[in-house]
């Protein structure tokens, strides 16, 4: 008798994609980054994949214009249109509700640079008019393909012997996609690599830092994948909502497991064309409408692009400068025509419309890895949603049942809420948040173990040793008494400052120690009053400021200056609440009894104002702190960029403001005038400190906060719990 053999049920497409994605993750925190040698199985899965979107867009997309006759194409662009409105007008409310989930948290942020750049301009002229198709072709511009092929498509529908070219294009499109069917059967084995190198490669300390972020966004993007996006579509159309999420489940979980929606259009094209055959819609007219849907709307702001907006308005509080609510309507309307574009040059730019540090999108960057895959299944429903209810608005099934409609935007609005408040009470409440960048700032050890032969005299200039006053310059003197006398000024962050602990660090403080280490002398380190520099320098009290100063022509007249080794920005640092007022200096002409604060000696700042806002009153400080002890005597102090952004680290209730055109100022160590061999030797010095990057290394360091995130290895259980890893 012969038995039967008992089979196991064949797994799905998506269960192998799962089982992948799952089986990656853990493999990455199992090996941490060493599981990085799979990481060309993830790209060459990538790259099979992408080998046919470009030309299945091409030639679906001509084929499902051509096929059509002129006044049913104007009527798909009439309701297409309406419906992307309404789902714009869906998403950004979202966005703008999104910081309501966000704790009350003190927060700022470490000084960018970019904040100094004038955003670059977008060319939305090149990225959408295909001057040459075949270099949009060979470069990848997909809006201007698609732009190409839409016009390819209406002229084919104006031929009057079209029908071999379309049937043709069609046969093309079917076979481009039984080759991208045959490459997402290796979707498991491709997900897996890619998901492995993510959980192995990110830091677990990167995502502690982003977490409100990430739970924010993942809510927010599941709750409009699961429940709005599929809830509309069945309230509106006989589609189920439950026959929505599965028909396209495995281009779906694909999508989400390689964070790429332009390698399932093919597959989500299809899923969308059997729900509407399932439903009784004519297979052929309903390939019409979601093949000219598909591409189009993957080209223009979809729901899982534009989530990516919430990400400015996550970085103002992460930062301590929340946009204002008044603010929304231009940050809304700037962030979806920018949108157009590609986000990772439309996310600077608004960051620097809204006056948050540009380098802020490294954060972004750092975490899309993780939640761009969610914004990735959003992107995904909304194209299968569109395209249905286009579909059904066309062919006359899509109704508007208001009571239906109205017991489903009310359920929506309830789980919006409640999810938002649940959010933000779960922060405030049970995750612990300290304001710590102030501890970091004073406990930054100096990159470098300190030159061993320092002294460090304070305030009290009669306690440090008389300098030597024999002839001859300045170098010659240091060599002589092998000793190297730099003065600094006190409490300048981040040049030179005191630590928690007491010792002197940042960044002019290091290069002094390098400086003493090249001469090989004893270093002493002197506080001066900053006003008294030059009788310091006259007298031979110092061989050098350590500490940068601005050239201004009054100094340039009684002292000399080295090459300047930085250049910066003048910025305000004003309240949080007055950031944007100071953001333009249109309205800052406007307010009347504005006091501008600016430390006494700096007649180049104050020119500098008188230019800017002749109306101000200058009050003059003695130290930068004193503006913080006293808020009351002036609405803003002006320093230098740098500077201005570490003592926001501790006063975190304060903000930096870079107004536009940005006015340079070079900083330099300053000598004794006509001091031209010690001068000669410290511009060469410096420029070989520049040639060999340690000037770039400090400025990371000391002033864009690199040395607060010590650099340390992946967490991984192989290594840190079984110690197979060295």
């Amino acid at each position: 008798m012969n038995r039967r053999r008992r089979q196991l049920p064949r797994l799905g497409l998506s269960t192998q994609v799962i089982i992948g994605l799952v089986t990656g993750i853990l493999a990455g925190l199992f090996f941490g980054e060493s599981v990085a040698v799979v990481e060309p199985l993830g790209t060459i899965f990538i790259g099979l994949l992408q080998m046919t979107v470009i030309p299945y867009i091409v030639v679906s997309l001509i084929a499902a214009i051509g096929r059509l006759r002129m006044p049913q194409i104007r009527l798909l662009a009439l309701k297409g249109g309406g419906l992307i409105l309404v789902f714009w007008g869906l998403i950004l409310a979202v966005v703008a509700l999104m910081p309501l989930g966000y704790p009350d948290w003190v927060s700022a942020s470490f000084y960018s640079s970019t904040l100094l750049a004038e955003p670059p301009p977008t060319d939305l002229l090149a990225l959408y008019i295909p001057a040459n198709p075949f270099a949009s072709l060979a470069e990848g511009v997909i809006p201007a393909i698609v732009l190409f092929s839409i016009a390819m498509g209406l002229a084919t529908a104006m031929l009057d012997d079209k029908q071999l070219v379309v049937q043709s294009l069609e046969q093309y499109a079917h076979a481009l996609m039984l080759i991208a069917q045959f490459v997402a059967r290796l979707a498991p084995i491709g997900v897996f690599a890619l998901t492995a190198v993510a959980a192995g490669t990110i830091s677990i300390e990167e995502f502690g830092r982003l977490q409100v972020y990430i739970v924010t966004y993942i809510a927010m993007a599941l709750l409009l994948s699961l429940w709005v996006v599929p809830g509309l579509v069945s309230a509106l159309t006989p589609f189920g909502f439950a026959e929505t999420l599965r028909s396209t489940r495995d281009a779906l979980v694909t999508a989400f497991a390689t964070g790429s929606l332009l390698i399932v259009l093919p597959l989500l094209a299809e899923s969308t064309k059997d729900i509407l055959e399932r439903a009784g819609v004519d297979r052929e007219r309903a390939s019409g409408v979601v093949d000219v849907i598909t591409p189009i709307n993957f080209n223009i702001p979809n729901l899982g692009k534009l989530i990516a907006l919430s990400f400015v308005l996550f970085a103002g509080w992460f930062a301590g400068n929340d946009i204002a609510p008044g603010h929304y309507p231009e940050f809304l309307a700037s962030g979806l025509l920018s949108f157009f574009g590609e986000v990772v040059i439309a996310l600077p730019f608004l960051l620097d419309l809204m006056q948050i540090p540009a380098d802020m999108f490294n954060l972004f960057v750092t975490v899309d890895v993780f939640t761009g895959r969610f914004g990735t299944l959003l992107a995904g429903v909304h194209t299968v949603a569109l395209s249905l209810l286009v579909t059904a608005s066309v062919v006359g099934i899509l109704k508007v049942r208001w009571r239906r409609l109205g017991l489903f935007l009310g359920a929506t609005a309830v789980l919006l809420s409640a999810t938002l408040m649940a959010i933000n009470l779960f922060f405030t409440h049970f995750v612990e948040n300290r304001y710590t960048k102030d501890d970091a700032v004073r406990t930054m050890p100096l990159m470098e173990a300190p030159w061993p032969s320092t002294e460090v005299f304070g305030r009290d200039e009669a306690d440090a040793p008389p300098p030597s006053t024999s002839a001859g310059s300045t170098l010659d003197r240091i060599e002589a008494r092998q000793l190297l006398r730099a003065c600094y000024v006190p409490e300048l962050l981040p040049q030179s400052y005191r630590g928690a602990d007491g010792t002197l660090i940042g960044h002019d403080i290091e290069l002094m120690h390098r400086l003493a280490a090249t001469l090989g002398v004893k270093l002493e380190l002197i506080a001066i009053e900053r006003t008294r520099f030059i009788e310091r320098l006259d007298s031979g009290w110092c061989d050098l400021i350590g500490t940068g100063l601005t050239i201004t022509p009054e100094r340039a007249r009684r002292a000399s200056f080295t090459t300047p080794y930085v250049t910066d920005g003048l910025a305000f640092v004003v309240p949080d609440q007055q950031r944007k007022l100071f953001a333009s200096v249109e309205q800052l002409r406007e307010q009347p009894g504005l006091r501008i604060a600016v430390l006494s000696g700096l007649g180049l700042y104050e020119s500098h104002i008188r230019r800017l806002l002749p109306e101000a009153e200058i009050v003059r400080l003695q130290r930068i702190e004193d503006f913080f002890a006293a808020s009351d005597q002036a609405h803003a102090l002006v320093t230098l960029a740098m500077i201005g952004s570490s003592h926001t680290l501790l006063h975190p209730s304060y903000s930096l403001v870079v107004p536009k055109p940005v006015a340079r100022i070079p900083l330099a160590f300053a000598l004794a005038r006509n001091d031209t061999l010690f001068k000669a030797y410290l511009d060469n010095w410096l420029l070989l400190q520049q040639q060999g990057g340690a000037l770039t290394r400090l400025y990371d360091y000391w002033v864009l906060g690199h040395g607060v995130a010590e650099s340390r290895e992946r967490w991984s259980i192989a290594r840190d719990l079984l110690g197979w890893i060295d």
